[in-house]
């Protein structure tokens, strides 16, 4: 999807959940212990969906975000939603990061995702659609009946941030799929990835 990624340019396939099968067989999943701070920067691409915002998102694992801070992972969402993102202000506090990853055609395909508050997902969504019915202002504001129910204050849910591919010959565990998503989330948070080899990512946009 893009430059980032370790060995691909997936990034316009963003989902509205991970790939997650529900079975959960031939799938790894990996999370950080640590909450990761991130900022989603826009990003302009030739290759930008019509009405969208191609967005990288920045992450550190300690210190401050900066404009230096490694890619975590590229994506795009529809403008509107994109403003109400940064309205809702999603990323004002370090979230968790989850990748799920499963083996395909001998490589490996993962979704990151950021776990993130499901009201403060629900406020992005009421706000994004503000603008063409006006009307949901007022529920955007109105206070949740369950406001007092901690245990749903603190309900989290993931927030796709892009699709990570690894070719066959760049894998570093061939037999143990555990293995390789932590190598993989190990590259993506340490800014490995942007180490991509940008000829191959140019013929995978091609083929897109």
């Amino acid at each position: 999807m893009s430059e980032w990624s370790p060995d691909s340019d997936d990034s316009f396939r963003n989902d509205d959940t991970p790939d997650d099968p529900e079975n959960g067989e031939g799938v790894a999943r990996v999370m950080t212990l640590t909450p990761v701070a991130i900022r989603l920067v826009p990003t302009p691409h030739p290759r930008a969906p019509e009405g969208h915002v191609v967005f990288r998102a920045l992450g550190a694992l300690e210190g401050e975000l900066s404009d230096d801070s490694p890619v975590l992972a590229q994506g795009s969402l529809p403008q509107p939603f994109f403003a109400a993102l940064q309205e809702v202000n999603i990323f004002a506090h370090p979230v968790p990061l989850m990748l799920i990853a499963r083996e395909d055609e001998g490589g490996i395909k993962a979704t990151l995702a950021a776990l993130v508050p499901a009201r403060d997902v629900e406020r992005a969504e009421q706000a994004s659609r503000a603008a063409e019915e006006p009307w949901l202002a007022s529920v955007a504001d109105a206070p949740h009946a369950d406001d007092a129910d901690e245990e749903a204050a603190r309900q989290l849910v993931p927030f796709v941030l892009g699709v990570v591919l690894r070719f066959p010959e760049n894998r570093q565990h061939p037999d143990d799929l555990d293995d390789e998503a932590v190598d993989l989330l190990a590259t993506i948070l340490s800014g490995g990835a942007m180490e991509a080899d940008r000829k191959r990512v140019e013929n995978l946009l091609k083929s897109l």
